[in-house]
């Protein structure tokens, strides 16, 4: 059995449940089992976290450097962002990838 066909046998089972109106809340149960199935194996199969976007005073500290680096270098550095207006931000999982490769 797949982990694709073991999910539907077991969120079929949580519709009969809920349908037959079983006492003990057996549908709760099968549905959080669903919910810990999406981490078998410690990898959670999608549903990637959202990226959080850093002004550049947060990601000069996690640099070490000063803002006006970045500011100076924005147009180098592939983990910043340009918005409208001159804004510029910083993606947190761009910068940690950039980090790790240094």
């Amino acid at each position: 059995m797949t982990r694709a066909e073991w999910a539907a046998r077991l969120e079929a089972r949580a519709a009969e449940a809920e349908q037959l109106g079983a006492l003990a809340p057996v549908a709760a149960v099968l549905r959080n089992v669903l919910a810990e199935l999406e981490t078998v194996d410690g990898l959670p199969t999608a549903r990637p976290a959202p990226d959080v976007m850093l002004t550049l005073a947060e990601a000069a500290e996690r640099l070490n450097v000063p803002k006006r680096w970045l500011t100076e270098n924005r147009h180098q550095l592939p983990f910043l962002k340009h918005y409208a207006r001159g804004t510029v931000r910083a993606s947190a999982a761009d910068l940690a990838r950039w980090i790790a490769t240094r």
